[in-house]
């Protein structure tokens, strides 16, 4: 686990179509032709979520039961590290960063790789926004959610079991997950099931997050009462965990208007609008993605000794 850790932290995903995740993107897209009916759609959709989970997540978790010393060491590091995008996270938030520094269009394309919904005619600071909660939200599904679930089955025996389950969900999720007229009920399950293995790590997020805080001299008191008070206003049951949390540190308000493709969606709002969003505030966020990944690390060499 500790060796996963290290690698995703200084290198991160490598940009290959056969990367695992891309692989499975791919083998998603197959089984979802032969899943999806014009009938009875959310019970299909949900064969399509226990067929893709069971299946993928069992494949990568059976190697383990059968390989010995390094070998199965090395199995367990490599796939730890393709199931967490810690560096990639924060490798976005620069990408938009140094796009905005070459204009107000790249800056647009850049978040546009990022995010579901239209970047579009976004002001400098809403494309900021827009990064900001891209990445305060993924930190809980690319680092502390699979982590949590690895800790987890590493305890019970299946250390890749939990950790690939939660990632596959995660991935459907930002396939078929979409409310509209196409995956409304065929991605219901997927979504619901998202939502639910989130649960816990959103809000271990959250708390990692003001843990961070700390460190970092910001404002953690008034954080905290923000969150408190602004965790559970957003659409999602996590997505606001997080979120709350970042943005009672960095002094600001994220939510408000955002457009998916031609429908307009109007989020709460989160935090106080105490500061304008600077770019500062990406690379000072990307610091504390970076040190809230480096804390599990001592915890999975404590797991290893014992």
């Amino acid at each position: 686990m500790s060796l996963g850790i290290i690698l995703d932290l200084f290198i991160g995903d490598t940009k290959s179509a056969y990367h695992p995740i891309a692989l499975l993107g791919r083998v998603i897209s197959f089984f979802e032709v032969l899943f999806y009916t014009d009938g009875r759609r959310k019970l299909f959709g949900g064969f399509f979520y226990l067929f893709i989970v069971l299946c993928f997540s069992l494949l990568i978790q059976l190697p383990l039961f059968f390989l010995r010393s390094w070998a199965a060491y090395l199995y367990l590091s490599f796939w730890v590290y393709f199931l967490l995008c810690g560096k990639t996270l924060r490798d976005a938030g620069h990408h938009v960063v140094h796009g905005l520094d070459e204009g107000l269009e790249e800056g647009r394309v850049a978040l546009s790789h990022y995010v579901g919904r239209s970047t579009a005619g976004l002001s400098e600071e809403q494309i900021l926004k827009g990064t900001l909660e891209t990445m305060a939200e993924n930190t809980a599904d690319g680092i502390v959610g699979p982590l949590v679930y690895l800790f987890l089955g590493y305890l019970l025996g299946v250390p890749l079991l939990f950790m690939a389950a939660f990632k596959i969900t995660n991935t459907l999720d930002s396939m078929v997950g979409y409310r509209n007229e196409k995956y409304h009920d065929f991605g219901y399950v997927s979504a619901k099931m998202d939502d639910l293995l989130g649960l816990i790590p959103a809000r271990v997020t959250a708390l990692f997050f003001l843990f961070a805080g700390v460190f970092f001299i910001l404002p953690v008191k008034k954080a905290w009462r923000i969150y408190l008070r602004d965790r559970k206003k957003h659409l999602s049951p996590n997505a606001g965990q997080s979120e709350a949390a970042v943005a009672g540190l960095l002094g600001i308000q994220l939510g408000g208007t955002h457009r998916y493709g031609n429908n307009v969606v109007e989020k709460p709002t989160l935090g106080d609008d105490d500061r304008s969003v600077e770019a500062s505030m990406v690379n000072l966020l990307a610091k504390l993605l970076f040190f809230v990944e480096a804390c599990f690390l001592p915890l999975s060499l404590l797991l290893e000794v014992l």
